[in-house]
Formats: C-alpha cells, sequence, structure tokens
C-alpha cells in the first residue's frame, strides 16, 4: 500500500484522541474496501501499542457520526447532553501502554460489570448514568494506572464527585473530567494549583445526564 501521502489537520498526535487510527484510515481510504481498512487500521494500532485495542477507535473514524460502541459492535446513537473538559497533563514517569493494559486487565470483571450497566442504559433509554461513570472511574484510579501526579489529581476530583479519566495517550496524558450541570468547572483552575502544570484543552457543554 502507498504511504506517501500529504496529510494536514489539527488532531493531536499521541494524547488518546484516536490519532493513529485517523491516520491509518486517510493512508488506506481510496486504496481498499472499508472492512479491509477497518483491519488493516486495527493491526497498525496494535503494533503501535503493544495490545490489541477495543476497536473503538477505528470504528468511530470510520462512521464519522455519535455512536456507541460495544463489543465490537456499533450503534447510531444521539448522546444525551452533557457538559465535559478535556485537559492534558505533561507526561512524568507513566508506565508502558502494555503494562497500563495489564493493570486494567486485573480489573477486567469490575470495569466489564459497570460499563454493561451503562449499555443497558443507554440501549433502553438512550441515558448515562453519572453514579456509574464515576463509579468507573474510581475502579481505574484503584487498578494504579496513572502517574503519581495524575493518580492524585483524578482522586482529588473523584473525591469531590466528578466523573475523571485517562483516554490515553502515548506522550503527556489526557483527560476528560464529565460535569453534573449544577458543578463548578472552576475547579479546573484549583486543580492546576494543586497539581501543577497542565493544559485545559476544551470545555463544551453537550448537556447533562442522569445523576
Amino acid at each position: 500500500y502507498s504511504t506517501e501521502r500529504v496529510i494536514r489537520g489539527e488532531l493531536p498526535l499521541g494524547y488518546g484522541f484516536g490519532s493513529s487510527s485517523v491516520l491509518a484510515l486517510l493512508h488506506l481510504r481510496d486504496q481498499v474496501p472499508s472492512a479491509v481498512a477497518l483491519g488493516l487500521a486495527e493491526e497498525c494500532d496494535a503494533k503501535i501499542h503493544g495490545f490489541t485495542p477495543s476497536g473503538l477507535d477505528t470504528a468511530s473514524c470510520l462512521h464519522q457520526r455519535s455512536g456507541f460502541y460495544n463489543s465490537g459492535r456499533w450503534i447510531d446513537w444521539e448522546p444525551p447532553s452533557l457538559k465535559y473538559s478535556l485537559i492534558i497533563f505533561l507526561r512524568l514517569g507513566d508506565g508502558s501502554l502494555a503494562e497500563i493494559e495489564r493493570r486494567v486487565t486485573s480489573r477486567q470483571a469490575e470495569l466489564a460489570e459497570l460499563s454493561s450497566a451503562l449499555g443497558q442504559g443507554i440501549r433502553r433509554c438512550g441515558e448515562v448514568c453519572y453514579r456509574s461513570l464515576l463509579a468507573y472511574s474510581e475502579v481505574l484510579i484503584k487498578a494504579g494506572v496513572y502517574s503519581a501526579r495524575v493518580q492524585g489529581a483524578l482522586e482529588w476530583l473523584v473525591g469531590l464527585g466528578v466523573v475523571a479519566k485517562g483516554i490515553g495517550g502515548l506522550y503527556d496524558k489526557a483527560v476528560i473530567i464529565i460535569w453534573q450541570p449544577q458543578m463548578d468547572t472552576t475547579l479546573l483552575e484549583m486543580l492546576r494549583a494543586r497539581f501543577g502544570p497542565l493544559t485545559i484543552l476544551a470545555t463544551s457543554m453537550l448537556g447533562e445526564v442522569r445523576a
């Protein structure tokens, strides 16, 4: 396959935003059918990260619309309104992606149960349960998948009842924070004061989630 292309964009590379999947699919888009491109992109992801990814990144890149992804299946879905922030912590001694994968896998039973509950709520009534998202964040913190500074920051936020979890990153660590409507996003400035340099990449309002 030809890999000589000029590709320009604004998606940060190496922050857990699916950039490797995007690049693979852009390279392959007019060379092979979509199903073949999907398989090749996932193979590239596995080589880059050192483990087999869930397939979410490649599926969302291919569909280019809002959806729900679970166990290899994509369902078109208009998400409920919610407010979220994306922040970046400078990388400080994170473990390898393979080690992080191992720690996540050690909590697989708990995460799968929460994922199933979240999925059922979405399929049945189109709602996301904030309590389940918070519990999911807590399990990842207990698994020890973050560097010390990120771990401390997320423990602080989750202790205040705010959903916060890492979303990946080969380089610096990207974190998503999901707010309930009544929550004060000035907590981000307190977070910066307590835990050092961070970049607030975006804060967007998509509405609310069920408590």
